[in-house]
């Protein structure tokens, strides 16, 4: 007679691990759409003209920053520019970049606004929010700020 390690209880066993699967799945697909319900979901992307680009763009601790139409950018105070991880001030030439796929809205995203810098390199995602307006915005990873900082055009 030939005896088996697991027997009948194999089968139990297999459900099992798909049902905790199952669950995991759900339950993380959950706290993903209820954390973008919370007001942090990026805005939508665009593409914006060069034209749409040039002007100053303020960001809510009253950042500043001044693109050109000479391709000169000047930055204070805003989220991503400089040497810190923070807030940080610098200037120098801008470029937009050619645009790439994203996970997080499954399509292809805005090129996006490079920052090139005296202090560091910088890239600001181009978009709209949620009343239509234009805006530039990155993830960020400051404790107690939130995930997605904003500039909007004056």
């Amino acid at each position: 007679m030939r005896v088996r390690p697991f027997g009948k209880h194999r089968k139990l066993g297999c459900l099992g691990l798909g049902v905790l699967m199952g669950v995991l799945t759900v339950g993380t697909a959950t706290g993903v759409v209820l954390w973008l319900r919370q007001g942090n979901a990026p805005p939508q992307p665009r593409f914006l003209s060069r034209t749409a680009l040039i002007g100053t763009w303020r960001s809510a601790n009253d950042g500043e920053l001044r693109i050109q139409a000479d391709g000169t950018f000047k930055a204070t105070e805003v989220c991503g520019v400089g040497d810190g991880e923070g807030m940080g001030s610098d200037s120098g030439t801008w470029g937009s970049g050619p645009g790439e796929w994203s996970a997080l809205t499954y399509g292809i995203t805005t090129g996006g606004l490079d920052l090139m810098g005296r202090a560091a390199q910088a890239e600001l995602d181009e978009g709209k929010d949620g009343a239509g307006d234009p805006v530039l915005w990155m993830f960020r990873d400051a404790p107690g700020d939130s995930p997605i900082c904003e500039l909007h055009k004056e």
